[in-house]
């Protein structure tokens, strides 16, 4: 049990480097499907994690001054940036450093079965497997 935290209190040198060592195996892991000829369909994050996500944006900010996991009432305007969670960073850039490149979605798990983010996961999984054939 731990108390949620926002992008920013895991941005440090020792979760970065908390989550190289967490990524070890599932790279060797990659490599050696793609070894074998075996394609990687896509990244899947689940929304709003600060760790796994795709599309962290404006999130509230509680009264230490910190960033909450808690997203913002209002919806970030464009001159924010939207960042990937700290550990989907890592992956994608250690990907990218072998030529691998794979999209990266987001499961919304917390929306309900009939929402547009739901609908629009959807689409992109499916945009992502169709690349298969």
């Amino acid at each position: 049990m731990r108390n949620p935290m926002g992008r920013q209190q895991y941005d440090n040198i020792f979760f970065r480097e908390h989550c190289k060592e967490l990524l070890k195996v599932p790279l060797l892991m990659a490599r050696e499907f793609i070894k074998n000829r075996y394609r990687l369909v896509a990244y899947v994050g689940l929304e709003n994690s600060p760790t796994c996500g795709i599309h962290w944006g404006k999130h509230k900010v509680n009264r230490y001054g910190t960033e909450s996991p808690v997203p913002a009432d209002e919806a970030s305007d464009s001159s924010d940036p939207v960042l990937r969670g700290i550990m989907a960073e890592i992956l994608e850039q250690e990907l990218a450093r072998e030529g691998i490149l794979i999209p990266f979605i987001e499961c919304p798990a917390q929306s309900q079965p009939d929402s547009p983010k739901r609908q629009k996961f959807g689409e992109e999984l499916e945009s992502a497997l169709s690349q298969l054939e």
